[in-house]
């Protein structure tokens, strides 16, 4: 409701704001370090070698677990993985470049896996909740990372 007294000139418009309420689950976090060699500098790329992981060894060997991948040297799971460090053999099929007839050919990547942390949920709802002044960047990267690989 607007406030009396206040906005007599103008005119009302629309704000959209770029934040918005999340409850995160009552689940343990899992950080990942994650190393893909040949080593790549595209995110795209990475993200497609984890795509390509993801569906082949899902069910196998990630306790059908989705992680988010930040393009990068992080992944991270509600949830344990099965095992602590793990190395697996991906094959990037061919695949059109977008904007290009070119193709991109067919490679093989070796994928590490190695835990690495367990961000605190806890942290973050007492930082919530201002019973703590410390901020826990670790978890709030966590839900950065989600966000932006759901998005």
């Amino acid at each position: 409701p607007a406030r009396p007294g206040f906005g007599q000139a103008g005119k009302k418009i629309m704000i959209r704001a770029n934040h918005f309420l999340v409850q995160v689950a009552n689940r343990d976090l899992y950080h990942y370090d994650v190393s893909i060699t040949p080593e790549v500098i595209s995110k795209k790329v990475n993200r497609d070698v984890m795509t390509a992981l993801v569906r082949t060894y899902g069910e196998s060997h990630l306790a059908r677990k989705i992680p988010a991948y930040d393009g990068r040297k992080s992944l991270f799971t509600a949830g344990p993985l099965p095992f602590e460090t793990k190395e697996f053999v991906v094959d990037l099929k061919d695949k059109k470049v977008a904007g290009s007839s070119s193709f991109r050919k067919e490679r093989q990547f070796k994928v590490a896996i190695k835990l690495a942390s367990r961000p605190d949920l806890f942290q973050l709802q007492q930082f919530l909740q201002r019973k703590t002044r410390e901020a826990p960047y670790e978890t709030i990267q966590v839900l950065d990372v989600v966000l932006r690989d759901l998005s």
